[in-house]
């Protein structure tokens, strides 16, 4: 079992104080194995006597931040872990290179990601920073309920649903607030520590997904590059069709050409209708490309075989699929809909 060990650098949003900081020394993530050294171990297998499990020192993750902020638009406390490309790690002093960035949501895939990232720099010096971010309760120690930063809020048709099935309305409706989060603190955070190009790409899964869809129709020029895996867009609840779905052709009007890149994937093993609506925004956008509008959008959507919802290896190919330069040993999965073409 793998146990996530954290020191973090405290950031009381105040973005301007942080240009001293640039390229310090990282602060490492760190994880600590358990079980390995169990008592009398050493006795059966003939090694010599091992350090205590407690005492062991941990297995850390070069080249990576760790930051704390405290926001002032929702309240909210977020960690936010980096993770430094090898270009970066390895260049020359004076170097002016500037970086493309991406958002990680769902954080606790960060190590997975960090991993491929480090693989593929087997191959070729990667230049991708990788960002994850994810609110916190400091005095438990555990992750805020996701639902509600990644969750537009619900209209008056909404409440007329919950209050006709008699079922209690979920604590959701934050998404305007952690999308401020993201442009007012995290961002500027992140753009202020290290050399970031403005190249932002923005990556979520299932309730995470519906937030980068969000992301996208109501922030278009926050981000460049946009992947939703499993995305909930059946979001929300006794609607025909889901808040996104139902914004898309109107959005599609109004930007006739959308420089962006957009990627969709599910996995074969999951909900069926969790493909369905995933599938259907698909169709929606490829339909308005083909009524002219998003010219020049990059569009790449696929559903992987044998993966259930969310996979990790879902997730590795939509990192993929945003920066194929920094995966090379990842084919970036690019199966869009034949209608498409």
């Amino acid at each position: 079992m793998l146990t996530a060990f954290m020191s973090t650098t405290r950031f009381v949003s105040q973005v301007g104080s942080a240009m001293a900081l640039r390229r310090r020394r990282p602060t490492a993530i760190s994880l600590t194995v358990f079980g390995l050294l169990a008592a009398g171990a050493g006795a059966s297998t003939g090694i010599a006597q091992q350090t205590r499990t407690d005492t062991a020192p941990p297995v850390t993750l070069p080249n990576t931040h760790v930051h704390v902020l405290h926001s002032r638009v929702n309240g909210r406390t977020y960690m936010i872990q980096v993770a430094l490309p090898s270009a970066y790690v390895n260049a020359r002093p004076g170097d002016l290179a500037r970086y493309p960035t991406v958002y990680l949501l769902d954080m606790g895939m960060f190590p997975l990601l960090y991993a491929h990232q480090q693989f593929a720099a087997f191959v070729q010096p990667t230049r991708t920073i990788l960002v994850g971010v994810a609110a916190v309760e400091p005095s438990q120690s555990k992750w805020f309920d996701r639902e509600f930063d990644y969750t537009p809020p619900l209209t008056a048709a909404d409440s007329l649903y919950f209050k006709r099935t008699g079922e209690t309305p979920p604590l959701v409706g934050g998404a305007p607030q952690f999308l401020r989060v993201l442009k007012e603190e995290i961002i500027p955070l992140i753009d202020s520590f290290y050399p970031t190009s403005g190249d932002r790409g923005i990556e979520g899964v299932s309730l995470g997904g519906l937030f980068v869809a969000y992301a996208m129709v109501e922030e278009p020029d926050l981000f460049s590059r946009y992947a939703m895996v499993s995305p909930s867009l059946w979001y929300p609840w006794g609607r025909e069709k889901g808040i996104i779905l139902a914004r898309e052709p109107e959005f599609a009007k109004q930007h006739p050409t959308f420089q962006k890149t957009v990627y969709v994937n599910v996995g074969s093993e999951e909900n069926s209708s969790m493909i369905a609506v995933a599938w259907q925004f698909v169709r929606q956008l490829c339909i308005s490309m083909s009524n002219g509008n998003y010219k020049d959008l990059d569009l790449g959507a696929e559903t992987i075989a044998g993966m259930p919802h969310g996979s990790p290896a879902a997730r590795v190919r939509a990192l993929a699929a945003l920066y194929p330069a920094d995966s090379t040993a990842v084919k970036p999965g690019r199966g869009v809909m034949q209608d498409c073409r």
